[in-house]
């Protein structure tokens, strides 16, 4: 005879709650765009993609997807279960984790997201701090533009991301994701050292307005935004003939004195020789950094531990860095 099974605690009804597989192919439809698609993806059958998501559908009591004849439409219910089936699966993928760390004795790990001048000037003395205290914790870390981050946060494929502020408006309106500031990166002149300009304490946009333009592109392609909306301010467009995912390349450019550059504080902490860096006298663009996550995730000790490294070693870096602001000697 089977024994019975544990009584449920009391107040607590198991029979209504969602399953995760449902929702996890719920969300893979509704990413992908199509029931084939979805299951070409899970490597399952179309009959039992379908078959999840009506179940889905007969538990929560409402259509969640409207099939017309060459795409699939979310209902209003099936937005708002995404939103929600999201946040449950990244919780879950997390306790799972976690989990078998604990009895198999593997260590925790930290998907962290950056940016190019963030992983290079911070990241090593954020992870200098963090493993004084979880030495045995695999980090992987993964360079790409914030709002990509955001996205891989959202989908439960990152744990922590280091991103910026976007010019054009705010990184995310999503509520699940907050973001800790941690940094303002105010927007630099590089210029070559013989420039006429070079000797000045700070140099104005508006001065610059017929000159060649150099930028740092690729995973940071919002410099150019920043650059763009401030010299609109001053009313001008500035001449961009060169841009490049790596602003080591720009500043050579700069060195032989090919334009100049509106570069972030962060990305010049090694100035080139040949190359000098001013503030901007006639407009103030900066780049506003923070630490993002999800609200609704399991926030483990190791995930507190990485955003409280990276905030502090942002810190350093501000207590650190005045010798970038010295004005020009004689």
């Amino acid at each position: 005879m089977r024994p019975a099974a544990a009584p449920a605690p009391p107040g607590v009804d198991f029979t209504g709650m969602l399953n995760l597989q449902r929702l996890a192919v719920f969300r893979e439809v509704a990413r992908a765009g199509s029931f084939s698609a979805a299951a070409e993806k899970l490597d399952y059958s179309q009959p039992a993609i379908s078959h999840h998501v009506a179940k889905l559908e007969l538990e929560i009591g409402t259509t969640l997807i409207v099939r017309l004849p060459r795409e699939l439409r979310l209902t209003d219910a099936g937005r708002e279960v995404l939103r929600h089936a999201e946040a449950v699966l990244a919780v879950a993928a997390d306790a799972e984790a976690e989990l078998r760390a604990a009895v198999s004795g593997t260590p925790e790990r930290v998907r962290l997201g950056g940016f190019q001048t963030s992983t290079e000037t911070i990241v090593a003395s954020a992870l200098e701090r963090f493993w004084r205290d979880f030495p045995q914790t695999r980090v992987t870390l993964l360079e790409a533009d914030p709002i990509e981050h955001v996205e891989s946060l959202r989908a439960g494929q990152m744990d922590l991301a280091v991103v910026f502020d976007h010019p054009e408006g705010p990184l995310t309106a999503d509520e699940r994701i907050s973001i800790r500031p941690v940094h303002e990166d105010p927007m630099l002149i590089a210029l070559p050292e013989h420039h006429e300009l070079a000797g000045a304490d700070a140099v104005a946009l508006a001065a610059l307005s017929g000159s060649r333009w150099l930028e740092g592109a690729g995973p940071e392609t919002t410099s150019s935004i920043f650059l763009t909306h401030a010299c609109a301010a001053l009313g001008f467009r500035p001449e961009i003939a060169f841009a490049c995912g790596n602003y080591h390349a720009v500043q050579g450019l700069i060195r032989r004195g090919m334009g100049v550059a509106l570069v972030p504080e962060l990305s010049v902490a090694e100035v080139a020789s040949g190359v000098v860096v001013r503030p901007v006298s006639d407009a103030s663009p900066v780049r506003r950094i923070g630490v993002a996550g999800l609200r609704a995730r399991h926030r483990a000790p190791h995930f507190a531990a990485m955003e409280q490294a990276l905030a502090d070693a942002f810190a350093d870096y501000r207590d650190g860095r005045g010798l970038l602001m010295a004005p020009a000697g004689p």
